[in-house]
């Protein structure tokens, strides 16, 4: 599954329509690349595979570990429908003459789009609330914000350290993935930086660019002694546990704290959200 968090998916409308209507139960599997060595080499794998990494694909593909969806276009006219120049692309570059995998973000315009953020600068909002809600204009606002946090609270409540930001390398290409954000409207095709409203294009490492923007605001973070210091070795399994035991206190991600927000923690008036 494409989840920022491992176990059991419920509490959501799909999940408990599957459940209801189907009798389907969904487990989400968090897996880092030592997991994904492991289930390649016994070929045990799970139902629905989502972002298997770039050296596992071939992997898959050539060790017949997939389905054909060519034999199921019925049941997924979305994808064949709007998949547009990526059926071909799949069939010509990735498994010869077959569709074995798709882009996970295809499918029919959304007429009623709910304005969900699944990229977006999240953090602790009842540290946030204890402040008093200090303004954020700029991004670097919130380091100032994030450094009273961890000053107020440093450890966790069974006696961990606390960071204000940590961040995670196994996502990291040519580049550091969570310095190339759309935060401030930009996408990045390459070395290129591209406005999403225009269409202009910059260096990455143009000294206006918003990638050289955030890799100065984590260098400013470390600095500030509230950068966890495992940001530059630890992957995103370890970055999320870190999360769900509440040792960071801001994500690039909102669901990078992984199974931190649960009911029992919002009755307390404790959790994390959106802080745009």
């Amino acid at each position: 599954m494409y989840s920022g968090r491992s176990g059991i998916v419920e509490g959501t409308y799909w999940a408990d329509i599957y459940r209801e209507d189907l009798g389907i139960v969904f487990e989400a599997i968090i897996s880092g690349p030592e997991a994904w060595q492991a289930a390649l080499a016994a070929r045990d794998l799970p139902d629905i595979i989502a972002g298997p990494p770039a050296d596992a694909i071939q992997t898959l593909v050539q060790g017949g570990m997939l389905v054909n969806l060519d034999d199921h276009k019925a049941k997924l006219p979305n994808v064949f429908a709007y998949g547009g120049a990526m059926i071909p692309y799949v069939r010509d570059n990735v498994s010869p003459g077959r569709v074995d995998l798709v882009s996970i973000w295809v499918s029919a315009p959304d007429p009623n789009p709910r304005g969900d953020a699944n990229e977006g600068p999240a953090m602790r909002w009842d540290y946030y609330k204890e402040l008093g809600y200090p303004e954020i204009v700029e991004f670097e606002d919130y380091l100032p914000v994030l450094k009273a946090m961890v000053e107020r609270h440093p450890l966790t409540e069974d006696g961990q350290k606390v960071y204000g930001v940590s961040l995670w390398s196994d996502w990291d290409g040519n580049i550091m993935s969570l310095a190339r954000s759309g935060f401030f409207g930009h996408t990045t095709i390459g070395f290129a930086e591209v406005d999403f409203a225009t269409g202009a294009s910059r260096s990455l490492l143009d000294d206006t660019s918003s990638y050289k923007r955030m890799l100065k605001f984590y260098f400013t973070a470390n600095q500030m002694g509230i950068l966890d210091p495992d940001s530059i070795t630890q992957g995103w399994v370890t970055y999320l546990a870190k999360g769900t035991a509440g040792r960071f206190l801001f994500s690039p991600l909102t669901y990078g704290f992984g199974n931190f927000n649960t009911p029992e923690k919002a009755a307390r008036g404790i959790g994390t959200k959106l802080v745009p």
